[in-house]
């Protein structure tokens, strides 16, 4: 179990790096240059210290950064015209997802209890 845990830790702060990574595509820099800005150094060393993630990992992952001008394009505009919370409530809670985020959370709940940091704060 404490296996999983670590791949899933792991998986998550190589995520966030990537995230991080493709949010700087946004910026006016070229491929190849990210890592050597002050705000990505920045963000490395917080992966670091907080995360205990390699600085020199962080920054070989977002070396590879490329701008994607389609892509910047494609997020920058709406995909569809905004609705309010009750049009949304209809597609996004039906009985068939509530029933398996239950399930889910039943399935979970004891191996969370083994790990503290994996219990929410439901306060």
């Amino acid at each position: 179990m404490k296996t999983i845990l670590a791949r899933m830790v792991t998986l998550s702060r190589f995520c966030t790096v990537v995230l991080f990574g493709s949010l700087l595509a946004a910026s006016n820099v070229y491929a190849g240059e990210y890592e050597q800005r002050s705000d990505v150094q920045a963000f490395a060393d917080e992966m670091q210290t907080r995360y205990n993630f390699k600085k020199e990992d962080a920054l070989e992952i977002l070396s590879h950064a490329e701008k994607k001008q389609a892509i910047l394009d494609a997020i920058a505009r709406p995909a569809e015209k905004a609705k309010p919370w009750k049009d949304y409530r209809k597609i996004f809670l039906t009985d068939a997802r509530m029933d398996g985020g239950v399930n889910f959370w039943l399935a979970q709940s004891k191996p969370c209890k083994q790990f503290p940091a994996c219990r929410l704060n439901l306060k």
